[in-house]
């Protein structure tokens, strides 16, 4: 958590990327309620547009149900 407030000094634009399988971890959730939310960027593996939407829909549910950030949805469902 240290190192991510020590990044978020930096003079540049720093963004930190949550896949759905480490959203599963409690010791990233923990780091992630730390940081601002406009600093999390959801990210996938997934290639398939349906397997890329589960992907990102999950981590983002872990995330809320973790730090008590909200899910917002944009674009079309």
């Amino acid at each position: 958590i240290e190192t991510a407030h020590q990044l978020l000094r930096l003079p540049t634009r720093v963004y930190f990327g949550i896949g759905a399988g480490c959203a599963q971890s409690s010791k990233v959730l923990r780091m992630v309620a730390e940081l601002p939310e406009e600093k999390l960027l959801l990210e996938s593996d997934q290639h398939r547009d349906e397997a890329m939407a589960q992907s990102m829909l999950s981590a983002a549910a872990a995330v809320s149900a973790g730090v008590r950030h909200s899910v917002k949805r944009n674009g079309p469902r």
